[in-house]
């Protein structure tokens, strides 16, 4: 089954790590001779950068202990798995130490890391923040820290951190934010109506002396702008003076809003504002709605059972060309739980950018297999194609399907209980032919597993079909394709990539039928050229297409391309699909933005057929988009 889916002190840190019990009978006694070495857990720091957002992770890999990152001199953090934007090109250092039960250490560690580059093009985080054109964005009050505040020149959750849900009260979990690419800012209140503020603030009318407590306000929806600045190392988003914001924590948050951007993902960000005496801690989420059914990120990738992780994985090769020339590979980067691929140049069609990665894992018939991992491009791809399967041996595969992502937005694809193939070398190949000049595509959290073997992953239920809202019109005056006139039917029909006599072929009532009566291996060794000499299209209308296809006997790559009849490069779709003997397979597009094409025509591709396969081609529809 397939789915596809960013100072404390010394006492007052020791206090954070024993006031955990209630009864005196637990109360941990600190122990001098037990404070830690920082210089005992200097290999046990990990940092990772992400080169496209200049997002540092500080992570400390140890058990028993809390690391303290110092930035500048100055304690920033306690928390394990700090994320901080640094904007500016450079070489860095944190410092750490660690505290456990019995205190902090004296000595501390220090570690470099290098930025590459200066963040200066704001597209990613304006990606990230309206998405293709708006997002809607919320407290996330299921994260631990989605409020909180701490010292001046800190993250902001030092001193206090919410809890999951624990602002239920104040109507702050309703509040929703509008980002939109032309940098206009929404706040609606939502259904509490409500605004939460601290006792401290004084800007509110109906609050002019403060208040003895935190309080809520009414308030309308406010319209604005926002703005993306760097300041030093730091980016930020402003706001211009009284804009609202989720928790008005001091009347200088609301004289002059200006957040620093601690981390940033399509649905995840980290704020922080700091006024010079406090810094308040924000994580806002682009999910809708909380749930209790855990996000999905596919299976678990640091499992024992994960063969991937365990495997030698072989340096990628590449067979890179634009235009069907093959060019210089492109650049890549192992990642501890994938690898990051950076394409130049453009590509137009299919298996112009493919890549192979080659691992000592093997497979056999005699059991399920599973297999996951998430994907991320910097730009959007109409259909990256991934294939797992025996090295040597193309037609020997677990799965070949292509898969269209957005911009910066995790795509989970995973597969469930697949059967096995007998295969000595299993090898996993990726094909980004399609891609926008300057694409970076990231692989990671990479899983191949035994079925048999649970990780405790839950897989997410299964989504409701949504309902056809198209008016398929199969014999009416608006189907095109029916109301076109027909070419000269072609082939390439090449077992072994030897042409040979063409299939037979007959049409009778719009209904098309093949015989293949040798088998091929490959896609593109059994093509269909079904042209007409006056179909078009235009870019300005949208349309709907459909064809079904049975064929007598099972396999993997039916190729079917809506296109334009000289030029192969501009089409509507390029799939392809796998078949079940005797069954229908009907695919369709509905309501896809047109293409300007003077004369159109159906390719079909049957490679990889078993010999004497007969297929049916039937229910052609071209039509302008058309609702019931």
């Amino acid at each position: 089954m397939k789915k596809i889916y960013s100072y404390l002190s010394g006492a007052l840190m020791l206090g954070a790590m024993t006031l955990v019990s209630c009864s005196t009978e637990d109360y941990i006694v600190p122990d001098p001779a037990l404070i830690p070495l920082a210089s005992d857990y200097a290999d046990a720091i990990d940092i990772q950068i992400d080169p496209e957002t200049n997002q540092v992770t500080f992570s400390l890999n140890a058990t028993g202990v809390m690391p303290v990152w110092i930035l500048d001199g100055s304690t920033y953090s306690t928390r394990n798995g700090l994320q901080k934007i640094f904007a500016s090109a450079g070489d860095y250092s944190v410092e750490m130490k660690v505290l456990n039960a019995n205190g902090v250490s004296d000595g501390s560690v220090t570690k470099t890391f290098h930025i590459e580059n200066t963040v200066f093009d704001f597209n990613k985080y304006l990606t990230f923040l309206a998405g293709d054109g708006s997002r809607l964005w919320r407290i996330d009050n299921d994260a631990a820290g989605h409020l909180g505040c701490g010292p001046s020149g800190t993250s902001g959750l030092e001193w206090w951190s919410a809890s999951a849900n624990e602002k239920a009260d104040y109507g702050l979990y309703d509040n929703r934010l509008s980002f939109t690419s032309d940098y206009q800012y929404t706040y609606d209140p939502g259904e509490s109506g409500m605004l939460y503020a601290n006792a401290s603030v004084t800007v509110f009318p109906d609050f002019p002396n403060g208040a003895d407590a935190d309080f809520t306000v009414a308030v309308d929806p406010q319209s604005t702008t926002y703005a993306l600045e760097v300041s030093g190392t730091d980016l930020y988003i402003t706001f211009p003076a009284h804009t609202l914001f989720p928790y008005i924590a001091n009347n200088d948050i609301y004289n002059t809003p200006r957040y620093r951007v601690e981390s940033m993902t399509s649905n995840k960000m980290e704020l922080v504002i700091d006024n010079g005496d406090i810094a308040w801690h924000y994580i806002l989420t682009s999910k809708e709605a909380a749930s209790a059914e855990p996000e999905f990120t596919g299976f678990k990738y640091d499992s024992e059972f994960n063969l991937w992780k365990a495997a030698t994985i072989s340096d990628p090769t590449f067979w890179y060309a634009p235009g069907w020339n093959q060019i210089a590979d492109p650049s890549y980067t192992r990642t501890d739980t994938g690898f990051t691929v950076t394409l130049p140049e453009a590509t137009t069609d299919q298996w112009q950018a493919q890549m192979q990665i080659v691992t000592d894992m093997t497979a056999d018939e005699a059991h399920e297999y599973d297999f996951s991992c998430i994907l991320i491009t910097s730009a959007d791809h109409p259909g990256i194609t991934l294939k797992l399967q025996q090295d040597g041996d193309d037609n020997n595969f677990f799965f070949a399907d292509r898969v269209a992502t957005k911009a910066y937005e995790e795509t989970v694809v995973y597969y469930s209980a697949m059967p096995g193939i007998d295969a000595p070398v299993v090898k996993l190949v990726l094909d980004f032919g399609g891609n926008e000049a300057g694409t970076e595509v990231e692989i990671k959290n990479i899983v191949f597993k035994d079925h048999a073997n649970d990780d405790g992953t839950v897989l997410p239920a299964e989504t409701p079909e949504e309902p056809d809202t198209v008016d398929w019109d199969e014999e009416g005056e608006t189907n095109l394709w029916r109301q076109a006139t027909m070419g000269e039917v072609t082939f390439w029909y090449a077992p072994g990539w030897n042409q040979i006599a063409d299939p037979s072929f007959t049409a009778k009532d719009w209904t098309y039928t093949l015989n293949f009566p040798e088998a091929t291996t490959d896609q593109w060794q059994a093509q269909v050229h079904m042209p007409t000499l006056d179909m078009s299209a235009s870019a300005d209308k949208a349309y709907d297409f459909r064809i079904i296809i049975n064929s007598s006997e099972s396999f993997n790559g039916v190729t079917i391309k809506l296109q334009d009849a000289e030029d192969d490069n501009n089409y509507f779709c390029a799939d392809r699909v796998a078949v079940e003997a005797y069954e229908d397979y009907v695919y369709k597009l509905s309501n896809v933005t047109g293409k300007d094409m003077a004369t159109m025509k159906i390719c079909l591709d049957f490679g990889g057929c078993p010999a004497n396969t007969d297929i049916v081609v039937s229910g052609i529809i071209f039509q302008e988009h058309k609702e019931k």
